[in-house]
């Protein structure tokens, strides 16, 4: 546990990605909940103790930091070692430049397909950065040509109160 950064080590590569969209699956679906972000990576790393080091660890948590809400992000590295799994597809995300990694990396989105996918509408309250469910938010505000979603009344108000210091987050929602 760092903060409220948790790292897990999988043996398996397909595990993992089972494991994170589980997480996000069953986590995401809990109306005021914080938001739920995985990044992963295959690799070698060094363990000390309970704690565990090295590049593959640094290049996961700047994947996880690059996840949206409920997103399971990944590296070419993880997507070839899992291979193929049933229920799952995944989308190409591009290149990107990870901080204190001296190579771009490939990253692809793993989602569930078929029965598994989720149809809610989800928000993030951009005050509290709790998870909303669309249909069930305690108030709705339009905003700069779109409704922003929030847990409490007392969100909303603080929103309104300091409309430029939460605006940039407002609208960003996962399904």
């Amino acid at each position: 546990m760092l903060g409220d950064a948790c790292l897990l080590r999988v043996a398996a590569a397909r595990d993992a990605v089972a494991l994170g969209l589980r997480l996000t699956d069953e986590l995401g679906r809990r109306h005021g909940f914080p938001d739920v972000r995985v990044g992963m990576h295959t690799g070698g790393a060094a363990r000390r103790g309970d704690d565990w080091f090295g590049s593959t660890i640094n290049i996961a948590a700047r994947v996880a930091e690059l996840a949206g809400p409920t997103e399971v992000l990944l590296t070419a590295a993880t997507l070839q070692a899992a291979g193929t799994l049933d229920g799952v597809g995944f989308e190409d995300r591009g290149t990107y430049e990870l901080r204190h990694v001296t190579a771009p990396a490939h990253l692809y989105r793993a989602r569930a397909t078929g029965p598994f996918e989720v149809s809610r509408m989800w928000s993030v309250d951009p005050v509290c950065q709790m998870r909303v469910e669309v249909q069930r938010a305690a108030m709705a505000i339009r905003h700069g040509g779109s409704e922003v979603f929030f847990c409490s009344p007392s969100c909303a108000q603080e929103f309104l109160r300091k409309p430029e210091r939460y605006a940039r987050q407002a609208g960003r929602s996962g399904s």
